[in-house]
């Protein structure tokens, strides 16, 4: 008999979930299981439920996954099954509909279903000293969930049904979760939610917001940048917007907006919480305060009811807000969505086509984006991720990737290293 029982956790979706993976992994390392990539006994698949698209993406995971490593039980957890609670899959051993928030429920479970007498005899004091944060880093940025749920219900969205409604983390548990990340070197930390914009709301506090929020987190220390992961524009206030304006380059001038439609028709059928004309004035005030900001976007193509012109609508808004970056998804909705019932559904022709134009579209504002940007900073704060002989390459502060020869900016002769911010002064 094996002294320990090994896993893997394979993450589909958004960071969201990505985060609540690491959260997994670093749980069950401290019940005594070990983490690795052989002689696997466990194979959790934190799934996503956002598209028809995803869920397939984890059913063929999951075949793959049986053949692959028949001998493994497959638990199934995350999104999918939370949207769908009478959810049944042959091919895998155990369908968890819990909460991430409830891993020990987790726990009780697998140790009820697969390995009950195991694990009572393992031993978890070598498996304690792995120390591990909770959260996910891409080496050098590090994901910090504070805040879950959503009340929104967008017709086109299952999210209120897999993640419940709003809930926030406490101030004290974010500040000493980030002082962790601080301490293990990372110098940019992702401000992660469902809906990051409400954050503190479920506090009924008018005080614990995500602007209060972003205020402590400045007070940390200065070893650090942070940056927004994604939030409304119904939500950006005046007072963030400010602080971040004012933070001299400690919250990143990047903000990630989505859109979904440049279509008021279309919005209204969404169910979004603003017009295109407030949508235009608040990206108007974000550019007064900070001329250089980044502003990324999401836009959905094919929506039910979208015609022609609706698209075309959609296509010269997105150019005239000079977007750094459009992420187009093709209209996918699933019976829990309203708009899946809705009337007028356009052809899968008809989105490709439209997708593929509006893709074209922001490759050319990318580029365009860029040139301004490197015409009119005057220095690049690079995140690095590598560095390979003299060329580094890493992430801005305005979030594109940026390479260059380490020697036209530095007198110093070592490269700078992965997980930190190296100033290039372009003037």
């Amino acid at each position: 008999m094996r002294k320990n029982i090994n896993f893997k956790i394979y993450t589909l979706g958004c960071k969201i979930n990505q985060y609540d993976s690491a959260s997994l992994k670093n749980f069950l390392i401290k019940k005594g299981l070990k983490s690795g990539s052989e002689n696997l006994d466990i194979l959790i698949i934190n799934s996503c439920s956002v598209t028809k698209v995803a869920i397939h993406k984890a059913q063929k995971l999951i075949s793959s996954l049986k053949k692959e490593l028949p001998q493994a039980k497959i638990a199934l957890i995350g999104c999918w099954p939370r949207v769908y609670t009478d959810l049944k899959e042959d091919k895998v051993d155990l369908i968890w509909f819990g909460k991430s928030d409830n891993w020990e429920n987790f726990f009780l479970e697998i140790e009820k279903a697969f390995f009950s007498d195991l694990l009572k005899n393992i031993s978890c004091q070598n498996n304690q000293k792995e120390k591990t944060l909770k959260t996910i880093g891409d080496r050098s940025r590090y994901f910090i969930k504070v805040q879950d749920g959503c009340n929104q219900f967008c017709s086109y969205c299952v999210i209120p049904f897999a993640r419940g409604p709003l809930k926030s983390r406490k101030i004290e548990d974010i500040l000493s979760e980030i002082k962790s990340a601080c301490q293990a070197g990372y110098q940019e930390i992702v401000l992660s939610g469902i809906h990051l914009g409400l954050y503190g709301v479920d506090f009924k506090d008018e005080q614990i917001n995500l602007f209060c929020l972003l205020k402590k987190i400045l007070e940390v220390d200065h070893s650090f940048r942070i940056r927004l992961s994604s939030i409304e524009i119904n939500e950006l206030n005046d007072d963030i917007l400010e602080l971040t304006a004012k933070s001299k380059g400690r919250v990143c001038p990047h903000f990630h907006i989505s859109l979904q439609s440049g279509s008021d028709k279309i919005l209204k059928l969404m169910n979004r919480p603003y017009s295109t004309s407030y949508f235009e004035e608040r990206i108007r005030k974000i550019r007064e305060l900070m001329p250089d900001a980044s502003i990324s976007t999401d836009v959905i193509v094919g929506f039910p009811g979208e015609d022609e012109n609706d698209f075309i609508d959609s296509y010269n808004f997105c150019e005239k807000m000079f977007f750094a970056k459009i992420h187009v998804f093709s209209f996918s909705a699933h019976e829990k969505a309203k708009a899946y019932y809705f009337p007028e559904k356009n052809s899968l022709s008809v989105i490709k086509e439209r997708s593929k134009k509006l893709r074209a579209l922001s490759s050319v504002m990318e580029k365009k984006h860029l040139d301004f940007i490197l015409s009119k900073a005057s220095f690049l704060d690079v995140l690095v991720d590598k560095n390979s002989g003299l060329i580094v390459k890493g992430k801005t502060q305005y979030y594109f990737d940026y390479s260059f020869d380490f020697k036209k900016y530095s007198k110093v002769g070592t490269r700078p290293s992965p997980g930190k911010i190296f100033r290039l002064n372009l003037k």
